[in-house]
């Protein structure tokens, strides 16, 4: 798993320089972001579930393709899962190493923006918790998370600052078993800071 995050983070840097020697000043531009997450478990068992408040935060180069339209690459780690009752307050903790490649178009002089894209997760860690006792259950879920994103975001006026919303919808099932269909689900709230 180690060699596998090293590879992407190797890859994602290569992809950034590369893109910014073959494009003119100003048409990449580079940033981090953190927020809090709110996740939860979707799907056809999930059921009696609650959400479950986690990290999010990351790095991200923004490649400007045409007027308003670019492409913006991440690299993120990301706590999803999500808690039930069940004679007292378990919780699901999930960790990822997400990588989204998002499609975003900006409109023109006003800050707000729209993005889309498809993202991959690589779990780093599971374990499901109350309040006494971890247990680690990293083998009863996929390696492998696959996910959509929708989201809207606002680069305060005058600052490299901004505010962003997201939305993932999880479009493969996470658990290593044909019978369970159980999808992550999360809205981010965060800011942003443009270099």
């Amino acid at each position: 798993m180690k060699k596998v995050i090293l590879l992407l983070a190797a890859g994602f840097i290569g992809l950034s320089a590369m893109a910014q020697t073959k494009t003119a000043a100003k048409t990449t531009t580079f940033g981090i972001r953190a927020g809090v997450n709110l996740s939860t478990f979707g799907g056809d068992d999930a059921d009696d579930v609650k959400s479950k408040i986690g990290l999010n935060a990351g790095v991200y180069a923004n490649i400007l393709i045409s007027n308003g339209f670019s492409i913006q690459p991440e690299l993120a780690y990301s706590q999803l899962g999500c808690k039930f009752e069940d004679g007292g307050d378990i919780r699901y903790a999930l960790d990822y190493i997400t990588l989204p490649v998002l499609a975003k178009y900006d409109f023109s002089n006003s800050g707000f923006s729209l993005y889309a894209g498809p993202q991959i997760g690589f779990l780093a860690t599971a374990k499901i918790k109350d309040d006494n006792d971890s247990e680690d259950v990293k083998d009863s879920f996929k390696s492998t998370d696959f996910a959509g994103i929708l989201g809207a975001q606002y680069l305060i006026p005058s600052t490299k600052f901004g505010l962003t919303l997201r939305y993932q919808f999880g479009l493969s099932n996470i658990v290593d078993e044909d019978n369970v269909d159980l999808k992550n689900n999360a809205a981010t709230l965060g800011v942003f800071y443009n270099f």
